[in-house]
């Protein structure tokens, strides 16, 4: 899947099943972000890349304005249900890059496993520009950190000969935080900034895992008849191995507050 590829082409045919399947975030890391944030009881959110809604729900109970941005309008859709019992939650339909929104604005950006679509040259820099003195940018993401096993060792077998550009990935683990926090920095608008880890775990039966796989955007890039080959054979290993998955996770969290100029 090539970097930046619109996210509308991929995910607007699979919100609902990426709502069923996608797992949220531990409630430790949600209480961390409203925390550590410094945010005013009143202050103005913004949450870029809402998807279905998946950690928007998990903030609406908390923070009284939350203006939720996304580019896809089915999963806008699905989130925009979800959240009906939150006049606090709102919605625009729009890209992070074409999103306007005047200097200084918001008190805290929020992005959960979504800020890789941005262009970088483009989303740190204009998210430190909307942040208020001292407002707090938190991005995160859950990644895998599933140990070697006999299951693994299977999946990582049937990639190699049928989609060697993939090695058996978790749809939406791992997605391009590595340099967050240098490119947080190299803009010169936040001060230092603080990685939090929240490990977990979960389990999925093989029809949930066929599923979870089917909303990922290098799953859903193969051409048909190679994505359900693939699938197949996935299926097999699994269910020749117990019908579970399971995996161990971990969340993290990049937070840094809005330089204060002197």
């Amino acid at each position: 899947m090539a970097e930046f590829a619109d996210p509308r082409a991929i995910y607007g045919s699979v919100a609902e099943l990426y709502d069923e399947v996608r797992p949220g975030y531990p409630d430790q890391l949600i209480n961390d972000v409203i925390r550590l944030s410094g945010r005013p009881e009143d202050g103005r959110i913004l949450e870029i890349g809402c998807g279905p809604g998946k950690a928007t729900i998990q903030f609406a109970a908390h923070l009284r304005q939350i203006l939720c941005v996304d580019p896809v309008p089915e999963m806008i859709s699905v989130a925009r249900r979800k959240c009906r019992g939150y006049a606090n939650v709102r919605f625009v339909l729009s890209t992070f890059e074409e999103f306007r929104a005047a200097d200084a604005s918001f008190d805290l950006v929020i992005s959960a496993q979504a800020f890789h679509w941005i262009r970088p040259e483009i989303g740190f820099r204009k998210a430190g520009q909307i942040l208020k003195p001292a407002g707090a940018l938190a991005l995160f993401w859950s990644e895998d950190h599933t140990p070697e096993s006999p299951l693994q060792a299977a999946l990582d077998e049937i990639y190699r000969r049928l989609a060697p550009d993939m090695r058996a990935p978790v749809p939406g683990g791992g997605s391009g935080s590595g340099r967050i926090a240098e490119r947080i920095a190299a803009t010169g608008l936040f001060e230092p900034v603080t990685v939090h880890r929240y490990p977990w775990a979960t389990e999925y039966d093989t029809d949930r895992w066929l599923k979870l796989l089917n909303t990922s955007s290098d799953h859903r890039a193969l051409p048909p008849a190679r994505k359900e080959g693939l699938l197949a054979e996935v299926r097999r290993a699994v269910d020749a191995h117990g019908g579970h998955h399971r995996m161990s996770m971990e969340s993290v969290l990049f937070l840094a507050r809005r330089r204060i100029e002197p």
